[in-house]
């Protein structure tokens, strides 16, 4: 899946079928900016407009804008994994390659940091991993005896 990205900033996008429109909201902020239209063109400006509101009144108010450059999104969570959105970039953590994250509860993997582009720490689990070993899991042996 591609992410919709504008200025650094990602957006997760969804249909409401009852409006019979898309909804979507800038990812990786803490933050809820929202944005809605009825057609692809329409989605896209209003995001624009979303993320260039969000960077005024952020100005307005002091405070820094958080770009979702360093922010990290945790997004489909199921038995067999979950998935991270980095910026524009959406990669699939599946448990059977990275069985550290089994016995998991969803505020530990909630509580991801991106100290660096290419690096995640998973603060309450202590689990560090490259971003590139969740791109290409098998360029990366897996280090832990889990199984």
């Amino acid at each position: 899946m591609k992410v919709m990205n504008y200025k650094g900033y990602g957006a997760r996008i969804e249909f409401d079928a009852e409006d019979r429109c898309f909804v979507g909201h800038l990812a990786g902020i803490r933050d809820i900016v929202g944005f809605h239209g009825s057609s692809v063109d329409e989605l896209e400006a209003a995001f624009h407009e979303a993320v260039d509101a969000y960077l005024s009144a952020s100005a307005a108010l002091d405070r820094p804008p958080i770009s979702t450059n360093s922010a990290v999104e945790i997004s489909r969570v199921s038995a067999d994994g979950f998935s991270l959105v980095l910026g524009s970039e959406e990669l699939s953590v599946r448990l059977s390659q990275f069985p550290w994250f089994r016995r998991a509860t969803i505020e530990q993997l909630f509580h991801v940091i991106r100290p660096t582009p290419d690096h995640l720490h998973w603060l309450k689990l202590d689990i560090d991993l490259a971003v590139d070993s969740l791109r290409d899991p098998a360029a990366f042996p897996r280090l832990s005896s889990l199984s």
